[in-house]
């Protein structure tokens, strides 16, 4: 999905009390309209106790209700994709949330831990060969 420009904004941080050395951490593209369309994060934590998370988050939206959020990374699990799908009502209520993730997985044969008959050490060859799309949790609201 091609980004068009409204408007771009900016986040600095900076480590500790040095605000000289303030580095970008987030640009956030949103629509003329105001809905933020795309996040990219470089070393971005939203919070002091976050830990960093590097990427690029794509919003999508119906009218002006959000219905998707796919965060693709860009460094750590590069390539790997979580995906957040919100469902609405008739009087545009948030009522379900559906979390996935798109990663390489575990093969089924495949038995790891203390005392498992193919050791402890997951290796490369342990893991599917293609990426595939999971559901991991759905949130449902009252």
């Amino acid at each position: 999905m091609p980004v068009t420009d409204g408007a771009r904004c900016e986040v600095y941080q900076f480590a500790g009390t040095d605000s000289a050395a303030r580095q970008l951490v987030l640009v956030r593209t949103l629509s003329p309209s105001g809905q933020v369309l795309q996040e990219r994060a470089t070393n971005y934590q939203e919070t002091c106790r976050d830990n960093c998370v590097d990427g690029t988050t794509r919003y999508q939206y119906q009218d002006t209700m959000l219905v998707a959020r796919v965060f693709t990374y860009s460094t750590y699990k590069k390539g790997d994709q979580a995906k957040t799908l919100y469902y609405h009502d008739q009087q545009r209520r948030l009522v379900r949330q559906e979390h996935f993730t798109y990663e390489r997985r575990l093969r089924q044969d495949v038995d790891k831990g203390i005392g498992g008959r193919d050791g402890c050490i997951v290796g490369e060859a342990d893991y599917e060969q293609h990426r595939t799309w999971e559901k991991t949790s759905s949130i449902q609201y009252a």
